[in-house]
């Protein structure tokens, strides 16, 4: 099992977190990196030196850490799955894929494929069958995928939140490729997954530290510090159609299920030559209530010939 970006939080509280409880017979997870059991207040939501947007148990085609799908071409994930459950049989887990445009919050999911893993209650991560899917045509050149986990006596919830929720992860990376000197654009959709209106931040920062090196090794590829760029935000179309400019952050309140296009518009400095990379982690937030965070990872790439 790769599972790279970031490493286990200390675990003062042992197994207690699903021991108190004799009913939990299946405690199934998505993980993140070794030794994640998915716990509440220990490791969920994600720690911050986790990258929650590249879930290594997520594999595309083979080749872990890439989004390697080709539009209209069958394509195959993998989806690793752990059970630190009480029970002294296997558990009959049903794990599905999704795929969807890139977004921070998942609205529109439209299904890629499913299977079924039996997973013994000894907490080790095993890989799901080949699930052959097709992502059409018409879709983004990058998209979404997402995977959730269930089995009968742990369903889990319906509402996507990778970052808190062992039952799902994600694999939410998109690319754009861009000359030195010359500008780029990406654009993504925010979205209110609650019932009632929600005030969210969305902000992109660039990727660092530990989270950095961690995505080099998994992506492998060289990734230079992101600042360079001088990142905006775009947002809120003026009367000719134009966005306007919001800084590296901004706040907007999106009523129940519904979502708005957000741009990302910036710059590689010249001097930077083919082959480099830069890594954008983009954030919603919620403001107040149940803390929602929704991610999404952008690779910024320099083209060209070598």
């Amino acid at each position: 099992m790769v599972l790279e970006p970031g490493s286990a939080p200390d675990n003062q509280h042992g197994s207690q977190d699903r021991d108190h409880d004799p009913r939990i017979n299946n405690w199934l997870v998505i993980p993140y990196f070794q030794n994640d059991m998915g716990r509440p207040a220990v490791e969920r939501p994600l720690p911050a030196n986790v990258i929650s947007w590249l879930c290594p148990s997520i594999v595309v085609n083979n080749q872990p850490g890439q989004n390697a799908f080709v539009r209209g071409q069958p394509t195959e994930v993998t989806v690793e799955v752990a059970n630190f459950g009480r029970g002294t049989t296997a558990a009959p887990v049903y794990v599905r894929v999704w795929w969807a445009d890139p977004c921070t919050a998942f609205s529109k999911l439209n299904p890629f494929g499913q299977t079924v893993v039996l997973a013994p209650c000894d907490g080790k991560a095993r890989r799901s069958q080949s699930i052959i899917g097709i992502v059409p045509t018409w879709a983004p050149e990058h998209v979404c995928l997402l995977a959730h986990v269930s089995s009968p006596l742990d369903p889990g919830k319906t509402t996507p939140n990778p970052s808190s929720d062992r039952h799902w992860a994600q694999f939410n990376i998109a690319e754009v490729v861009a000359s030195a000197g010359q500008p780029f654009q990406f654009f993504f959709n925010a979205f209110n997954p609650f019932t009632e209106a929600a005030a969210f931040e969305i902000s992109v920062k660039p990727l660092g530290g530990v989270r950095m090196e961690s995505l080099a090794r998994l992506a492998k590829r060289p990734l230079r510090h992101a600042e360079e760029l001088r990142v905006n935000l775009l947002q809120g179309r003026d009367e000719h159609g134009h966005f306007g400019r919001e800084g590296d952050a901004t706040e907007l309140v999106l009523e129940p299920g519904r979502g708005t296009m957000i741009g990302i518009t910036g710059m590689v400095p010249e001097g930077h030559g083919p082959g480099t990379s830069f890594a954008l982690d983009i954030v919603q937030r919620q403001r107040r209530g149940e803390g929602f965070e929704g991610t999404l990872g952008l690779i910024v790439s320099v083209g060209g010939e070598r």
